[in-house]
């Protein structure tokens, strides 16, 4: 009994002083072992960490896994929210027209359908079932509150967009940005329309000049000069040329009158304003309409004698001035 006494308290200081002499980070490695970051393992062979392969295993997060855990496999009723890769498990969702219970998250139910005397208020989704309501149930108060906001300041907004067309504010934002911002104008070509207005310019510009104002004009039957294509010039190009200045030079409120006195019908005119979503392009639009429709009959003379017969004469003598210095027309000659 005493030598096992004597034995047993050498060995413990020798034991301690082993432990005590070894490497301080082979202890701490003993007792905290390396941790991988997700997407990787800890290998058995060399002690390091590997990674794991897309789309067949993973590692969620920190981890001394000796492996990585094998990509879940979808069921039958489920599909593939998002794939499976290194650091992430694979997400499965249920079919559409189905949604898993949160008390059952492993079976898809199928979504119930609303009858004829229900209305759908939440759709279904795979994670929630559709939700049903009767007919005609009353609105609860909160929802209420923001139907009544949404109101209100759609209405109000109608009332800012009234006033502004109302007072004409917006024609001077319209001339600056018809003026700086080229942007605001739009090309819109009509095969027939040209064609019909090639003939007319093939008839009516022989044996004119390029002459601004010859000694010798005909006139209107109000006595204003008439005006023909120069040579060398496209009528259609011409003629919208001049329709993009009217929309500067005409005031709005004489934009029907004139249109009407051309040839356009109200109904015309109105679906026009409805298909243009640029303010000042509307005036640029009812002519190319007028034009496209007129074809052969088509001429820049229609388009001053009408502003003359609406009162217009201010913006006439300006298009007029206009389209001479553009060198797009001339005066026509007397034998011409």
């Amino acid at each position: 009994m005493l030598q096992a006494f004597l034995l047993l308290s050498f060995f413990v200081p020798v034991t301690a002083k082993l432990a005590q002499d070894r490497p301080a980070d082979l202890q701490r490695l003993k007792q905290s072992p390396l941790e991988c970051p997700a997407g990787q393992y800890l290998s058995k062979e060399d002690g390091s960490c590997k990674a794991c392969i897309d789309g067949e295993n993973y590692t969620s997060g920190p981890n001394v896994l000796p492996s990585c855990l094998s990509c879940r496999v979808c069921k039958e009723d489920k599909v593939i929210k998002s794939r499976c890769v290194k650091a992430r498990n694979t997400e499965c969702e249920c079919k559409p027209g189905s949604f898993e219970d949160k008390d059952s998250t492993e079976i898809c139910q199928t979504c119930s359908n609303c009858t004829d005397g229900e209305d759908e208020v939440i759709p279904c989704t795979p994670k929630a079932n559709r939700k049903c309501v009767p007919k005609n149930t009353q609105i609860p108060q909160h929802n209420l509150g923001l139907i009544i906001g949404l109101l209100a300041s759609v209405i109000s907004v109608v009332l800012f967009v009234a006033v502004i067309w109302k007072t004409k504010a917006w024609e001077s934002v319209c001339l600056f940005m018809t003026r700086v911002y080229p942007g605001c104008e739009q090309d819109h070509e009509n095969t027939v329309g040209l064609s019909l207005l090639d003939a007319q310019t093939s008839r009516k510009t022989n044996g004119s000049h390029h002459n601004t104002e010859p000694d010798r004009t005909q006139s209107s039957p109000l006595g204003r000069k008439l005006l023909v294509l120069a040579n060398g010039n496209n009528p259609a190009d011409a003629l919208k040329l001049i329709f993009e200045r009217c929309s500067t030079e005409v005031p709005f409120n004489s934009w029907d009158r004139l249109m009407r006195h051309m040839g356009l019908t109200d109904n015309q005119i109105q679906m026009v304003r409805a298909e243009t979503q640029v303010p000042c392009e509307v005036l640029y639009q009812m002519l190319l309409k007028w034009l496209y429709q007129t074809g052969l009959g088509a001429s820049i003379n229609h388009l001053l004698g009408a502003l003359e017969a609406v009162g217009e004469r201010c913006a006439l003598e300006e298009i007029e001035d206009y389209a001479v210095k553009s060198g797009k027309f001339v005066y026509q000659n007397t034998t011409a």
